[in-house]
């Protein structure tokens, strides 16, 4: 017999920030990740406006109202986000209506560091085999 985790307990375990918004977007909710990425605490967060919080390139009301309108998810890719005591950062952003719950979106942020490190890490390799490579042609 399975039983079904308390919604806490998800919430808690996400291990990319997530915010929880209004109708009026402000905060109603933090994650602990969430928490981290803004550095503040989720009782400094809540009932301020998403855009207090969080600065982005992109036109994120414009965005937040789509979702709502359409009662569809909207992606957001290659984001730079803003907060206030964090350099900039190159993220994807994504945005959900909550089922049965009025105006309320779910907004999660997935910071892309780990790929971009990834990538880098793959140019230097294919770099060195080049090298090597040539390195063996001359010889």
């Amino acid at each position: 017999m399975t039983t079904t985790p308390p919604f806490d307990a998800i919430w808690a375990s996400l291990p990319m920030p997530a915010l929880l918004v209004d109708g009026c977007n402000r905060i109603l909710s933090a994650n602990p990740a969430a928490e981290t990425f803004l550095n503040a605490s989720s009782r400094s967060l809540v009932r301020h406006a998403l855009t207090d919080k969080l600065a982005v390139d992109v036109p994120l009301v414009e965005a937040l109202a789509r979702a709502r309108l359409n009662q569809a998810d909207v992606n957001i890719n290659d984001v730079t986000v803003t907060t206030s005591d964090r350099a900039q950062q190159n993220c994807l952003i994504q945005i959900a209506p909550v089922q049965d719950m009025e105006d309320q979106l779910l907004l999660l942020i997935s910071p892309r560091v780990m790929a971009e490190r990834i990538g880098r890490a793959r140019s230097a390799s294919s770099a060195a085999k080049s090298a090597i490579g040539m390195a063996e042609m001359l010889a």
